[in-house]
């Protein structure tokens, strides 16, 4: 009951605060201003993500019982202020990544501090768990490229998460809490959008994705623990492995936004903008069904790999196919 009742408040208060945030980023002309990779053409307001980090937090310290969740609350403000200052400043890549090093560093810290016997105090999972959190912090960011798409794929995924964590209370309350914010704000951000996120709110969606991945590994261990992960952060995890890629092979700096991504290959076949959205969104619940599979089998190591395995050989060739329509399109 309580989670429900702390989802219905981040849900009201998200929705009731974008007008007021939309006006704030008017009048500080903190704006999105439409360039060769945007699908808008008039300035949009930005830091949309002020709402849902806000009533994450009212939500979750008002129904919360428990101090473990400390550790998520101080990396997560560090994020989110480095986000806000990115929207509002336009810091330097390299300056952003050393405020994102410091938030996930700081909830590494505390978190073992407050579990001595945590998997992360062994000092290979740690810098592994490090990275990886890092990494869904910036996949998240480059997957917010079309109106609701970003939200959209942090509600699903988290539900996922949901699925397979539903024993853990304190998670299940912070699951609750983070998606009632992201629904509420996704009422303006669905297209045509009237607010973005911004890096105020990509930040911290994908840095609590990451935490929800460790998470994961915690209470699964090692293993299935990362098969899930993989499983249901697989889109944005292709994606962002396929645009490093497609960087390093045009010798193009790794932080240099493109339009190679799944979202604008799909608009840049005539698929209309809400159309791609639903798409990706599909993309991603789709990873359920391997989820589900695994934990089916219950997680026996040959019949778990080839689920794996066989999901993430699907996506691909589904990937470099629309890539291949991409180019035949511009021969012809």
């Amino acid at each position: 009951m309580i989670p429900f009742l702390a989802f219905i408040v981040s849900f009201f208060i998200s929705y009731f605060l974008i007008p007021y945030i939309k006006k704030f980023g008017i009048r500080t002309n903190i704006l999105a201003y439409p360039n060769e990779r945007s699908v808008h053409e008039v300035p949009i307001p930005t830091m949309g993500g002020l709402s849902f980090f806000i009533s994450f937090l009212f939500s979750f310290l008002l129904f919360g019982t428990s101090s473990s969740q400390k550790p998520f609350l101080l990396g997560a403000i560090i994020i989110f202020i480095v986000g806000l200052i990115d929207d509002s400043t336009d810091l330097k890549p390299m300056i952003k990544l050393l405020g994102q090093i410091i938030g996930v560093g700081v909830f590494l810290l505390f978190y073992i501090i407050i579990f001595p016997h945590s998997i992360l105090k062994n000092p290979y999972i740690l810098f592994l768990g490090y990275i990886f959190v890092l990494v869904a912090i910036n996949a998240i960011n480059l997957t917010d490229g079309l109106d609701g798409l970003a939200g959209g794929i942090f509600v699903i995924s988290s539900l996922i998460f949901l699925y397979i964590l539903v024993s853990e209370k304190e998670i299940v309350l912070l699951i609750f809490s983070l998606i009632g914010g992201v629904i509420g704000f996704l009422f303006f951000n669905f297209y045509p959008a009237f607010i973005f996120m911004g890096d105020t709110g990509s930040n911290f969606l994908g840095f609590s994705l990451g935490v929800l991945s460790l998470y994961t590994i915690e209470v699964y261990n090692i293993f299935p623990g990362i098969l899930y992960v993989f499983l249901i952060l697989s889109v944005p995890i292709l994606d962002t492995v396929f645009a490093i890629i497609r960087r390093f092979i045009r010798k193009q700096p790794i932080f240099k936004a493109d339009k190679g991504h799944i979202h604008h290959i799909l608009i840049s076949l005539g698929v209309s903008h809400p159309m791609a959205v639903i798409i990706i969104w599909i993309l991603v619940a789709l990873s359920f069904i391997p989820v589900f599979l695994v934990n089916f089998v219950k997680a026996r190591l040959i019949p778990s790999l080839f689920i794996v395995f066989f999901y993430y050989f699907v996506l691909i060739c589904g990937i470099i196919y629309i890539n291949r329509l991409k180019k035949r399109g511009r021969k012809d």
